[in-house]
């Protein structure tokens, strides 16, 4: 019984602590406690003591650190309320149809009636009768709980789980691709995330349907992907569950805080510690890419932060560049993109009555709608890449247009 007496340990530190005028609430001691309580109960049903005074002193234990969390676990559904706070408990209620914790209670009601003959039982049930009642509403609350605190959750791990190693290898690895361009960062982003898949951070998440794996794949079509990478179905399917928790926002791969906090919440305790260091590790790194993306293009600090509309931020590229404004809107993306990359070729290589010409083909087939003012259609050619010295100046230009 080396494990008992290890928690039996453990636990009277704690109450010491709060004798000593230790605060009576802890988020991190309830946690605690309650991982204690699984494991001297689990503990005990591979190992059952015949020793009547051992047993005892088990049931005593345990009658401990039931009445200690149930006099927490009620501040804590208080505080989850309000939203300040939520913690992933390694035990849940029995009402909860998750089989990780069907052989908690198996093992509990097993005891019970190993020990139904001692004195503390009715005690004992009674305070378990409660435990399952204060978690199951403890359970209620979180899923009425307002999203921000998986958010929270996430950064307050962030602090525990930060490597500054992370960093100094990024910044290496950054260092040797001068010059740096959005092209290479995402590059670098679609390997963090690749690897990230490989660790299985997100395979807890919900199996996507194959729709959303369409919808998502042709992103794993690019030259982005290392060449010595296969894209198969298992990784489409990976990459899709990665999605449900990161939206694009131009060429960037943003997660959502609230849902990806809550997805770490709920499997916190499934995942092994080099899962959860990956977890945060491809968080830095994204973090680290998104600035230098921003560094070369201020536009998208708006973008990341979600200070443009959704209909901005879908018309971004994945290097960071925004339509060619005057697309004809019965065209689908694909082709609009078509056409910018046309018109960038178009004004980088011709002369001004070239490229007034070929819009107004462009115009003739229904491919983009040209503006009636040649000062709007020039600020915007200009922002595609033309020249504005000479031979390109805003009044040859507006001679060339009208004509």
């Amino acid at each position: 019984m080396e494990a008992f007496e290890e928690i039996e340990g453990s636990t009277k530190g704690r109450v010491l602590a709060a004798d000593n005028g230790a605060s009576p609430y802890s988020l991190t001691d309830l946690s605690e406690n309650i991982s204690d309580i699984r494991t001297l109960v689990c503990n005990y049903s591979e190992k059952p003591t015949k020793g009547r005074k051992t047993r005892k002193r088990m049931v005593n234990s345990l009658i401990g650190m039931l009445t200690d969390a149930n006099e927490q676990l009620p501040i804590y559904i208080e505080d989850l309320k309000q939203a300040k706070c939520i913690e992933p408990f390694e035990v849940s209620s029995k009402q909860d149809d998750d089989d990780r914790h069907f052989l908690f209670w198996f093992f509990i009601e097993k005891l019970c009636e190993e020990v139904r003959h001692e004195e503390a039982y009715p005690i004992l049930k009674r305070l378990i009768v409660q435990f399952n009642s204060l978690l199951a509403e403890a359970e209620i609350a979180k899923l009425n709980c307002d999203p921000v605190v998986y958010k929270e959750f996430f950064f307050r791990k962030k602090k525990e789980y930060f490597d500054e190693n992370v960093v100094i290898r990024f910044n290496r690895k950054l260092h040797r691709k001068k010059p740096i361009t959005l092209g290479k960062l995402k590059k670098l982003e679609l390997e963090a995330v690749l690897k990230a898949l490989n660790q299985g951070i997100f395979d807890f998440a919900e199996k996507p349907s194959r729709q959303e794996v369409n919808m998502v794949s042709p992103e794993l079509n690019t030259d982005f992907v290392p060449c010595n990478f296969e894209i198969t179905d298992d990784v489409k399917t990976r990459y899709a569950q990665f999605r449900q928790f990161a939206e694009k926002r131009g060429p960037m791969l943003v997660f959502d805080y609230e849902r990806y906090g809550q997805y770490v919440v709920d499997n916190f305790n499934q995942f092994d510690d080099d899962q959860i260091r990956a977890i945060y590790e491809l968080d830095v790194k994204l973090h680290l890419i998104h600035m230098e993306m921003v560094n070369l293009n201020k536009e998208l600090e708006n973008v990341l932060n979600g200070k443009v509309s959704g209909q901005t931020v879908s018309c971004l590229n994945e290097y960071g560049e925004e339509m060619f404004h005057f697309i004809h809107p019965s065209l689908e993306d694909e082709e609009g993109w078509k056409i910018h990359n046309e018109v960038k070729r178009l004004v980088k290589r011709q002369s001004i009555p070239d490229i007034c010409q070929y819009l107004k083909k462009l115009a003739s087939e229904e491919k983009i709608l040209l503006p009636l003012m040649p000062s709007v259609a020039y600020a915007e050619l200009v922002r595609m890449g033309m020249p504005n010295g000479e031979g390109f100046s805003e009044k040859y230009f507006r001679n060339c247009y009208m004509k």
